[in-house]
């Protein structure tokens, strides 16, 4: 094989590998982080409690409400797309905490607060 086919070989398959990387690498890539790089999508959650919601709850609740996370099945955490607790219930919750699930009172603000438990009402049906 002469020179110049083994370098295109090298540098196709050098190509490969560079783009695998960078698949898993954003693969990886949490929604917050991603979040960066798209600021429209930073401030939409940031203004209506996503970000809150993607950093405090998303581990037990999932990020669809459902629940359905491995922490969210040990735990048995509520699948928000069907609850009907109000809103002052539901901010009193997440405020000082219900169950197994802890108080965020000393981790957000009642604006926070507010803002988590408007993002979550999206979920419901």
């Amino acid at each position: 094989m002469d020179k110049l086919k083994l370098s295109r070989i090298k540098l196709l398959i050098a190509s490969a590998a560079l783009l695998l990387v960078l698949a898993v690498v954003f693969a990886g890539t949490s929604h917050v982080s991603m979040a960066k790089l798209a600021p429209e999508t930073s401030e939409k959650l940031r203004h209506d409690g996503g970000s809150d919601y993607v950093t405090q709850c998303a581990r037990c609740h999932g990020g669809d409400g459902r629940g359905q996370t491995a922490k969210g099945r040990q735990t048995r955490a509520g699948d928000l797309t069907k609850s009907r607790v109000s809103d002052a219930k539901g901010i009193r919750m997440i405020t000082n905490g219900s169950g197994e699930m802890p108080a965020f009172k000393n981790s957000m603000n009642a604006d926070q607060i507010r803002g988590v438990m408007s993002y979550i009402r999206g979920f419901r049906r």
